[in-house]
C-alpha cells in the first residue's frame, strides 16, 4: 500500500493506493488492524485462552470471528466428558442460536420426564415429574455441550491438549 497526500488538504485527506485504485480516506476502508477488501494489515491480534471446557471454545469462536488469532490451551489430554447437565436457555440460547449449534444441542439434549428419589438402599421414595422444556431451551450433558462448542470452534482456533500455560512474554 502506498500512501499519498493531497496538497494543502491536511492530515485527514491522506489517500491510499488500494488494489490499483486511489481511495480516500483510509479510515473508510481500513480498521486499525484489517482491511475488509484485501490483506492490508493482516497481522491479526492474538489471544491465548486457558481451558477448552465450555467457556474456552465459545470465546475462541467469537474472537476468531472478530479478527483474532486464537490458541486454546487445555491441561487435559482431550475433551472432558464429565460434569452435570447444563440448561441452555435465555441469553445462552440466543448465543447458541447465533453460533448455529442449536440442532446439535437438541440432538444431545437430555429427555428426563421425572426424577425418582431413593433411600440409601436404593428403594424408591418418591417420583417427581419434570416439566417439559420449552422450544427455546434444552438441557445438555456438560461433556456433550463442550463437544458441540469445540466442534463449532475447531476450525477457527488452534487447540493445544495436554499442556499448560506457565508464563507470558510480550
Amino acid at each position: 500500500h502506498g500512501r499519498e497526500g493531497l496538497a494543502g488538504a491536511g492530515a485527514f485527506a491522506i489517500t491510499e493506493r488500494h488494489g490499483g485504485q486511489l481511495i480516500a480516506p483510509i479510515a473508510n476502508r481500513h480498521s486499525l488492524q484489517n482491511c475488509t477488501g484485501c490483506s492490508y494489515g493482516r497481522r491479526m491480534p492474538s489471544v491465548l485462552i486457558s481451558g477448552a471446557g465450555v467457556g474456552g471454545p465459545t470465546l475462541a469462536y467469537w474472537l476468531a470471528r472478530h479478527g483474532f488469532t486464537v490458541t486454546v490451551v487445555e491441561r487435559g489430554a482431550g475433551p472432558r466428558s464429565s460434569g452435570n447437565p447444563v440448561d441452555v436457555r435465555g441469553p445462552a440460547w440466543v448465543v447458541a442460536n447465533r453460533m448455529g449449534i442449536v440442532p446439535a444441542l437438541r440432538a444431545s439434549a437430555t429427555r428426563a420426564t421425572a426424577m425418582r428419589l431413593v433411600d440409601g438402599a436404593g428403594r424408591s421414595l418418591a417420583r417427581v415429574p419434570m416439566p417439559a422444556t420449552r422450544g427455546d431451551e434444552v438441557e445438555v450433558p456438560r461433556g456433550d455441550l463442550a463437544a458441540v462448542l469445540l466442534d463449532a470452534a475447531r476450525h477457527d482456533a488452534e487447540f493445544v491438549w495436554d499442556d499448560t500455560i506457565t508464563a507470558l512474554a510480550t
